[in-house]
């Protein structure tokens, strides 16, 4: 077995540098082969050169770097953009303001204290906050108190037994004393000609 392995990888192999020949027939036909040709046959041998075993791993190398670095580079125009040393003042000048709006009781305000908003407001300009993230507090808190504000008392144009209207045509049933109801349920009172609901 050993011997047939032997003999298969002989005849198999093959030179780096090996000869071919061409072989032109009577007829014209043309063949090519390592073994030579027959005799009837015009023969012409051929050197068939090594393969090219230069290495330019390096050089792709290089090329490669270069297209990494050139890859890198910003692309287009360049712009300096100078800021204007203005709007940093106007900035802090505003988050000042805001500062002090939020530590200043309104007039009429119960013992001089500050409101829910201005609290958080407040609490935004101790630890440091921008200028965009303080008036942000200060929205979210306007709109909550907006939202959450009851509607304005309505007044009471008729009564009867049974109960009362609003300028609004909506029914308060008479409940004890001035405490009325509403046809959706809530509880209202008659105070100075309005009712107020809770």
């Amino acid at each position: 077995m050993l011997l047939s392995l032997l003999a298969t990888a002989v005849l198999f192999s093959s030179p780096a540098h090996a000869q071919r020949y061409k072989c032109v027939g009577p007829k014209g036909e043309i063949t090519f082969t390592q073994h030579g040709c027959s005799t009837d046959n015009e023969t012409t041998k051929i050197e068939v050169s090594k393969a090219n075993t230069q290495d330019s791993s390096a050089e792709r190398r290089n090329i490669a770097e270069y297209q990494n670095r050139r890859s890198m580079q910003p692309q287009g125009t360049r712009v300096t953009v100078v800021a204007d040393p203005r709007i940093a003042e106007r900035q802090e000048k505003e988050r000042k303001d805001l500062c002090r709006e939020a530590s200043t009781p309104y007039k009429g305000a119960q013992n001089r204290q500050l409101t829910v908003r201005q609290k958080a407001m407040a609490r935004a300009c101790n630890s440091g906050a921008s200028t965009d993230q303080i008036q942000q507090i200060s929205l979210e808190y306007k709109q909550a108190a907006a939202a959450a504000t009851p509607p304005a008392p309505t007044h009471i144009t008729n009564c009867d037994a049974g109960g009362c209207w609003d300028n609004m045509g909506t029914r308060y049933n008479q409940g004890a004393g001035p405490t009325h109801i509403r046809q959706d349920g809530q509880v209202c009172q008659a105070i100075s000609g309005m009712m107020q609901c809770h």
